[in-house]
């Protein structure tokens, strides 16, 4: 029989390196500029957002002149609920005994956390580029769902897009939209001037490597600007201005047949959270599992995201370029 340990393995164990690294999450630099303007849900049945989406009649006057004094409707609301994630994070007891001492890199409990937040982060990062409909009703209203035109989301927030503009039209809650089989620098701009309303504009254009790749080559090289100091550059994220706005690598967004690239103004795009700690990142505490000395607790997050102008940005598609 072959001995399993012999001469130096039998007193020499293996050096195991103290740090775990995540291979498969993906960070999200939309997420988080986001969550640095995060908003605080108070409390209520529902998040519900005034917006103007008609002007009052104005009149030339003379001498004479009477107005009309027949009330006109200029205000509505869109709406939206909170939306809960959660992560279980699992502890076997037996497991206190082998993850301790000198013989412990790292802390089991320090890993489980991490990852749960790495998860939670992806997860988060994912959603706010997909839409709230049909099997995904309890995640956000993403940016698919707002950044429409009326023909592919006839609803958002609770309104009816033709309510107030035209299906196809830019405006109201009808954002400019266009699908592309290929790429070209006329095409993003064209986006960006119909997303341009004074002095609303895009501030960030999230896309896939491939999209990113596509911009950088069609811009001459006078015209890139790294941007060094702004709050993505900061934090890590590789960044460059286009008309103003950091073009980004965002591996959330969606590719391939789904393909996207977005251009956002992000003074319009709100990200609520509970008030409620519990609910803001929170987590609830390892509490005994069954009939077992086993552990268990949850890390969660309530969110929800409301877009009220985004006639202010773009999403161009394409199964090919993206």
């Amino acid at each position: 029989m072959a001995l399993t340990y012999q001469d130096i393995n039998a007193y020499t164990g293996p050096y195991i390196v103290p740090e775990a690294t995540h291979t498969i999450s993906r960070s999200s630099p939309l997420l988080t500029r986001l969550e640095t303007r995060k908003r605080l849900f108070l409390g209520g049945t529902e998040i519900r957002r005034p917006i103007i989406y008609a002007l009052l009649p104005v009149v030339n006057l003379q001498r004479g002149t009477s107005f009309d004094l027949t009330e006109t409707k200029t205000t509505t609301a869109i709406v939206g609920s909170i939306k809960l994630y959660g992560v279980n994070i699992s502890l076997f007891a037996t497991d206190a005994i082998t993850n301790a001492g000198p013989e412990a890199a790292f802390s089991i409990v320090e890993e489980r956390f991490l990852s749960a937040a790495v998860s939670m982060a992806q997860s988060l990062g994912t959603d706010i580029y997909r839409d709230s409909t049909g099997i995904r009703s309890l995640q956000i209203t993403g940016l698919d769902q707002w950044y429409d035109d009326g023909n592919l989301f006839t609803t958002v927030g609770g309104v009816t897009r033709t309510d107030l503009m035209t299906a196809g039209s830019v405006g109201g809650l009808n954002a400019y939209t266009a699908a592309t089989s290929s790429f070209t620098l006329r095409t993003l701009n064209t986006a960006y001037s119909q997303s341009n309303w004074g002095n609303e504009m895009v501030d960030i254009i999230p896309s896939t490597v491939n999209g990113f790749n596509k911009i950088w080559e069609a811009v001459q090289p006078l015209q890139r600007y790294q941007d060094a100091s702004g709050d993505l550059a900061s934090i890590g994220f590789h960044a460059f201005r286009f008309n103003g706005a950091d073009v980004v690598v965002d591996r959330n967004v969606p590719t391939g047949s789904g393909g996207r690239m977005y251009g956002l103004n992000t003074k319009y795009i709100e990200l609520w959270h509970p008030q409620n700690k519990l609910f803001n990142y929170g987590f609830t505490g390892f509490k005994a599992s069954g009939n077992t000395l086993d552990h268990a607790g949850q890390f969660v997050v309530g969110m929800e995201m409301l877009v009220p102008n985004p006639r202010t940005g773009f999403k161009l598609t394409s199964t090919t370029e993206f």
